[in-house]
């Protein structure tokens, strides 16, 4: 009997962890918006600011540019430094939610 117990009792904890750990919600710790941003400006020193938010009702997120921005044209990586200085604002913002940095600014002839 007692080996038993033993098999109940490692099936009842083996249970009450796999539980717990399908109840985990995942953080989302990146963001994005699609519509264009409403300001962008990005310097030769590779700094910069873009303003848009995610959607018509969310809040305007106002995000900063570094140097360690990726930028993206035609799913093709660039040089963020082609981009500076230029007018045409990104199709596609992502960043980081918790410090509001700038991941990669994406544009497309495709919009």
């Amino acid at each position: 009997m007692k080996p038993l117990m033993k098999i109940i009792f490692g099936l009842t904890l083996a249970s009450i962890a796999l539980t717990a750990s399908a109840g985990k919600i995942p953080v989302e710790t990146q963001g994005a918006f699609e519509i264009e941003p409403t300001v962008y400006f990005l310097g030769k020193s590779l700094s910069g600011v873009v303003q848009g938010q995610q959607c018509e009702q969310c809040p305007i997120e106002k995000l900063t540019i570094t140097p360690a921005t990726k930028a993206f044209v035609n799913q093709k990586e660039v040089s963020l430094s082609s981009k500076a200085g230029a007018t045409e604002k990104p199709s596609l913002v992502i960043y980081d939610l918790k410090t509001k940095k700038v991941i990669r600014l994406v544009w497309s002839s495709y919009r």
